[in-house]
């Protein structure tokens, strides 16, 4: 299963940063990457951080060291966790509403779950602990960058070549009642359509 969260994993990366080039049509892969990634944790991370494989899942074939049910609870819990944390980042990415309370909750639960996998850890040095602790040490960083970055922030990395664009979200943010500011807004992402069109077709006339 190793495989699956590494092939998911990159291409949920990918994803992220093509996403913030303003690319068309990306959106629709940081939609399906992010919830795969996410949902691989949520269904299969009880079998996943107990380094089941894929095929004993399926099989419900028996495992030749059998699994304590604490070990069991754990991973279905950092599972859930991780899902969460996924989600949280792919509201952020998209600017949805919550996301902010999402990135919050998910930093305080994944601050809590990492410092008890910590110290477990250390006063254990099982294989189990370690193992998650990898994930948690990539996920985590990402989470906390994420929260550091407010709606406008993340806005005017991805359309930072359009500032005229980015302008009119910064005031409709700031006055979100301003229904003139709303058609500004409107008027500014026609003009931002247009222009990712005209280069479309600059480039496939170019061919």
């Amino acid at each position: 299963m190793k495989i699956i969260e590494k092939i998911l994993a990159v291409l949920a990366i990918t994803s992220l940063v093509l996403n913030f080039m303003a690319i068309s049509g990306i959106s629709i892969l940081v939609i399906l990457s992010l919830s795969a990634l996410s949902m691989f944790y949520l269904y299969f991370g009880f079998a996943f951080f107990n380094q089941i494989d894929l095929k004993s899942v399926f099989n419900n074939a028996k495992n030749e060291t059998p699994i304590a049910s604490h070990y069991k609870l754990k991973a279905i819990v950092t599972g859930v966790i991780f899902s969460f944390s996924i989600i949280a980042i792919f509201f952020k990415t998209m600017l949805w509403p919550i996301s902010q309370v999402q990135i919050f909750v998910a930093l305080l639960l994944l601050s809590a779950w990492g410092l008890y996998y910590m110290y477990t850890y250390y006063q254990t040095k099982e294989i189990f602990y370690n193992f998650t602790l990898k994930r948690w040490l990539i996920i985590f960083p990402i989470l906390l960058i994420f929260s550091s970055l407010s709606k406008t922030n993340l806005f005017e990395i991805k359309y930072r070549n359009y500032p005229s664009l980015v302008e009119a979200f910064k005031q409709v943010n700031e006055h979100p009642e301003d229904e003139a500011l709303k058609k500004n807004l409107e008027a500014a992402w026609l003009k931002y359509e247009e222009s990712k069109t005209a280069k479309t077709n600059e480039a496939n006339s170019a061919e």
